[in-house]
């Protein structure tokens, strides 16, 4: 059909921007995973336990502090660390039950809340209430991340098929361009 019109693959690749034999598959690809990637939450909640607030002047970016950190490097990374096993777009597509996020977000809420505990001093934690509030600048987004699986809802939106990214189902087959049952 590309060759009827006068076009050859090469070209309507080219003009599609790509040079793969299914650009459109790959485009809508990459579409998906721009919309339902939360891992923009992690500079986000870097910057609020570092206490700066990141703004857009212009064409830059520039970080403007609000005080001191809420805890020192190492804290921070492995805070990051914690919370980047969810934070991604594992749970997004997934089909999570309430009971599901339940766990999980306890899991991550007594995983951070112990490292706090131990580490409090090797991470220059100044009180309690500054564990307070690492506490919620981490488990909220959690929360909300892990809410956009319940019951598969971004998958169901975007018509993934089930058994796409389902927790102990087959991967099975996934056509982006049929609107999944």
């Amino acid at each position: 059909m590309v060759e009827q019109v006068g076009i050859s693959q090469a070209e309507l690749n080219q003009m599609l921007g790509g040079n793969s034999s299914s650009p459109m598959i790959e485009r809508y690809a990459s579409v998906i995973k721009e919309m339902t990637d939360p891992s923009y939450l992690i500079p986000i909640i870097e910057s609020s336990l570092r206490r700066e607030k990141v703004i857009k002047v212009g064409d830059e970016w520039k970080s403007i502090k609000g005080g001191d950190p809420l805890l020192n490097d190492l804290g921070i990374n492995n805070i990051l660390s914690i919370i980047s096993i969810v934070i991604n777009n594992n749970p997004v597509l997934n089909n999570l039950n309430i009971e599901m996020i339940q766990n999980l977000i306890r899991q991550i809420y007594h995983s951070v809340i112990k490292d706090l505990m131990v580490s409090r001093k090797r991470y220059g934690i100044q009180s309690s209430k500054d564990r307070d509030l690492i506490v919620n600048i981490v488990t909220i987004p959690v929360y909300i991340t892990l809410l956009r699986g319940l019951e598969g809802g971004e998958r169901k939106f975007l018509g993934l098929r089930p058994g796409y990214a389902e927790a102990g189902g087959s991967r099975g087959t996934w056509n982006p361009f049929s609107r999944g049952k």
